[in-house]
């Protein structure tokens, strides 16, 4: 009896102590399941989070797309563009060109005919010079006429004289002005032998002759020779072309005139 009451016990207490295991183990799995719900929400919260940034960052890409889109096609758009105003310039070009070359081949036979009138000119400009070898007169006035360059008044003494002495004498007579090395301009030497022994023959036919010496330097100071030249009187100086051809016209005209005027008179004539 007393053997069983102590088994009894026994398995009592180790009833009691499997009670007390099962007690802690359940407190355990209460705990961790507690820990585990725990975890959960902060699991579903980041989840939470996570998706709401997944949104967000979906729509942010959506927007970039677009404006990736946007920025594509607006860059088509000024290829095109740039490349049509490429196109318009490449043609614009093209045209300059072919106006550059006509202007160019205009500009030839522009240079061409400016050529062969500044020719015909000249060309009448020295047949009126060979024509005209005296003086023109209208009126009794002298206005536009021929003269021989740089020679001088006759009436002082002998042309042939004088001539020869501006001839020989006038490389002699022309002299450079220079300033550190660079020519200024040529000058008569009033220091000249010949011209001081001239100067002492008389006033006015050394200013007759430094006048001649003037011209020839003037007007053909690169042979510096005697040469015919259109001459208005009337002004003192070179005539124009443009004088020169008024010129012949009034000559040509009282030429005719006087043509008409002789037929008037033979017709006149009793035959």
């Amino acid at each position: 009896m007393h053997k069983q009451c102590r088994k009894t016990n026994e398995l009592f207490r180790h009833y009691l102590g499997d009670v007390r295991i099962s007690q802690d183990k359940q407190a355990k799995v209460e705990r961790l399941l507690e820990e585990l719900s725990l975890k959960n929400k902060e699991m579903t919260n980041q989840m939470e989070k996570l998706r709401r940034v997944n949104e967000e960052v979906s729509v942010k890409n959506n927007e970039l797309s677009l404006e990736l889109e946007n920025l594509k096609r607006i860059s088509q758009d000024k290829q095109a563009e740039v490349e049509r105003q490429l196109e318009e310039l490449s043609l614009k070009n093209k045209e300059m060109k072919n106006e550059m070359e006509k202007l160019r081949c205009v500009n030839e036979v522009v240079s061409l005919k400016n050529n062969d009138l500044s020719l015909e000119l000249e060309n009448l400009k020295k047949h009126q010079a060979e024509r005209e070898l005296t003086r023109c007169t209208c009126n009794g006035q002298v206005h536009e006429g021929t003269t021989t360059a740089n020679a001088a008044e006759e009436g002082w003494f002998d042309p042939a004289q004088l001539n020869r002495f501006i001839n020989e004498s006038h490389e002699r007579q022309i002299k450079l002005t220079e300033i550190r090395g660079k020519l200024i301009e040529e000058v008569l030497d009033e220091e000249d032998e010949a011209l001081k022994e001239l100067k002492a023959c008389g006033q006015g036919i050394y200013d007759v002759v430094v006048e001649a010496l003037k011209e020839m330097d003037k007007y053909n100071s690169s042979g510096r020779t005697i040469v015919p030249e259109l001459w208005n009187y009337r002004e003192g100086r070179k005539a124009t072309v443009v004088e020169g051809i008024d010129c012949l016209k009034k000559k040509m005209m009282e030429h005719e005139n006087e043509k008409n005027c002789n037929k008037r008179r033979r017709s006149l004539r009793p035959r």
